[in-house]
């Protein structure tokens, strides 16, 4: 527990995966704060997401999982 939050910060959910929280850390910072800041919201269009969020991998990419940071609605992000 300790080492995955070591690695990715406080703020990420624990079930994430190695794999996902591997390729996370080889994004540079820059493009990780474009994508927080770029995932849209269906319901009130706030743009970035809440703390809380989980990351998991897929056959594109690292996928951002969370909430909207104004109206709580579920988010989504693709990192490609």
């Amino acid at each position: 527990y300790e080492m995955l939050r070591s690695l990715v910060g406080s703020e990420m959910c624990i079930r994430d995966s190695l794999e996902a929280v591997k390729l996370w850390k080889s994004y540079p910072d820059e493009m990780k704060e474009i994508w927080f800041h770029n995932a849209f919201c269906i319901n009130c269009g706030k743009v970035s997401f809440k703390p809380g969020y989980s990351l998991r991998k897929d056959k594109f990419g690292v996928v951002i999982e969370g909430f909207c940071a104004k109206c709580g609605e579920r988010i989504i992000r693709c990192c490609d």
